[in-house]
């Protein structure tokens, strides 16, 4: 029996077995990108150095985020142009040929050369899941959809690190493929090949013009803005100026992993009973990071570190209404021919935010070199006061939404 009714909303009606078969491929792609992005950060020092080439760390960095960055936007395009089935075939069968050659290669030239192939394979797939669970769902499916994905990335980051790092080298770099090779399989199987009349640029400018997903791109961006705050700098707050351990720092987001390994489903659900709740949902997406950090701008020496553990377990509550929220709110102003390089745009201007994040926070942290203690508050302040910009501009659109 097919999900579709008039007016329901669905844009690819499908049986129920090729949902599901669609549904549980998303979930696996999205656990195995988030396995090679994450996981793989854990054992490249230790391959590097295998290759005597440490010192090219930061270069190796670069080149799998300048793959990712550059084919994230491009890839909703492609899958427009040529279908999202043959796109996720191409671009999974890619990364896993990349992790093989990896595996086996210690040459540094040939593997810089497949890390940034794989990180352009992962850039090209990563909105796909997003872009496809909203196609086969009707709207108010969609966020508790989006929920699986994001409990997805929460165990492939977390378990990821785990077995990537206490396995071997060579096996380490394959592991991820064990979830993605199924993944491609089931979305192949069940996903038709769609091409759609995509013409114009990658980004089309008109876009732009759309105010209500332009502002929905600018909560995206501040909602995920925190986390270069969180990964970076509070596991230096903690060691240097807590004197906690290496190993306690380590174990700073462990809850804030176990919150959003669970939570979304449940607050997408909750969404999907009323639409409402999106605005509700993002307000806390930003309001929750602006409480989280206003203690952390009182960093010393004598604060407690179950103060960072409270704080960043509180940012795991905001990831997980900010997951199920932005994109299927994004995704509802836009026309269904617009929907892959939509989507992909909303993906690419998370990662940006990154990025964005990462310069700003690496300029304040300079402008104190005398004191850490000092850069580390500032650096909280300006997380905490973006993030109540990014609570007023919820505020704002939705009551010109309303």
């Amino acid at each position: 029996m097919e999900n579709t009714t008039p007016g329901s909303g669905i844009l690819t009606p499908l049986p129920q077995s090729k949902k599901t078969a669609v549904t549980a491929g998303c979930i696996l792609l999205m656990l195995s990108i988030t396995m090679f992005g994450v996981g793989f950060f854990v054992i490249q020092g230790p391959i590097l150095a295998e290759m005597n080439a440490s010192e090219a760390y930061s270069l190796l960095t670069l080149l799998a985020s300048l793959g990712l960055s550059v084919m994230t936007p491009i890839g909703g395009r492609l899958g427009d142009l040529f279908g999202r089935r043959k796109l996720v075939l191409i671009s999974g069968l890619l990364c896993i040929l990349c992790s093989i050659g990896m595996s086996f290669i210690r040459s540094i030239l040939p593997f810089f050369i497949l890390r940034f192939l794989l990180g352009a394979a992962q850039g090209a797939a990563m909105s796909i899941p997003y872009i496809l669970l909203r196609e086969i769902n009707e709207p108010k499916e969609v966020p508790r959809a989006m929920g699986f994905l994001a409990s997805a990335i929460a165990i492939g980051g977390f378990g990821g690190s785990i077995l990537l790092g206490a396995g071997y080298l060579s096996a380490a770099i394959l592991l991820p493929s064990l979830p993605l090779l199924p993944g491609i399989l089931l979305i192949a199987a069940g996903a038709p090949n769609k091409k759609g009349r995509a013409k114009g640029p990658i980004i089309p400018v008109y876009l732009f013009k759309n105010r209500s997903y332009v502002l929905l791109l600018v909560i995206g961006f501040i909602s995920c803005f925190y986390q270069t705050a969180m990964n970076a700098y509070a596991p230096v707050a903690v060691q240097q100026i807590l004197r906690a351990s290496a190993a306690a720092s380590g174990s700073l987001q462990l809850p804030r992993t176990i919150v959003t390994m669970f939570f979304p489903a449940l607050f997408g659900s909750w969404i999907g009973k009323d639409r409402k709740n999106l605005w509700f949902a993002m307000a806390m997406a930003t309001g929750l990071i602006t409480l989280a950090y206003i203690p952390l701008c009182f960093t010393t020496p004598q604060m407690p570190i179950y103060v960072y553990i409270l704080a960043l377990g509180v940012t795991g509550i905001a990831e997980s209404f900010r997951s199920v929220s932005v994109t299927p709110a994004a995704q509802a102003t836009l026309k269904p021919q617009d929907l892959g390089v939509g989507t992909s745009l909303i993906t690419f201007i998370n990662s940006l935010s990154g990025l964005s994040a990462a310069t700003v926070y690496g300029a304040i942290y300079r402008m104190y070199p005398g004191s850490l203690q000092t850069a580390i508050n500032r650096i909280h302040l300006f997380t905490a006061v973006i993030s109540a910009v990014g609570l007023l501009t919820v505020i704002y659109s939705a009551r010109s939404s309303s």
